[in-house]
């Protein structure tokens, strides 16, 4: 993805909060299902994950963007989450975008070892720097 206005960074924020109005939670809200169009804006995409039910406890989503409560069900501890999950998922969005690169990226770890170290380390493993770019 890369970098677009403010307006257009909202855009993915704004579908979220209209889905959430109706009641849905997207739970995949990755890179790979943010579209863009030729002119640069967004559109949110992929609601095969959706749930119409306001909590919930099974796994899924894709484990870079995914909330730690969304994975706690592959190491037998699932979790009741709601629509914050979406919010989660926003926010490493917006990093990602800020920073040019995909959560996890330098890490070596396959999707298990990301969902690893999502769920169960302290926090997700997002470098405070932008990687370099040479010119």
């Amino acid at each position: 993805m890369r970098r677009g206005s403010g307006a257009q960074q909202r855009l993915p924020r704004a579908c979220a909060q209209r889905l959430h109005g109706l009641g849905f939670v997207h739970r995949d809200l990755a890179a790979r299902n943010v579209l863009l169009d030729v002119m640069g804006n967004c559109k949110v995409a992929d609601f095969g994950m959706c749930t119409n039910s306001p909590q919930a406890s099974d796994m899924c989503g894709t484990p870079q963007w995914m909330a730690p409560e969304v994975g706690g069900a592959a190491f037998g501890a699932p979790k009741v989450y709601d629509k914050s999950v979406d919010v989660y998922s926003y926010a490493i969005l917006m990093w990602e975008l800020f920073h040019s690169q995909t959560p996890y990226w330098n890490t070596g770890l396959d999707q298990m070892g990301i969902l690893q170290q999502v769920c169960c380390a302290s926090g997700p493993h997002l470098p405070l720097r932008a990687r370099t770019h040479a010119h």
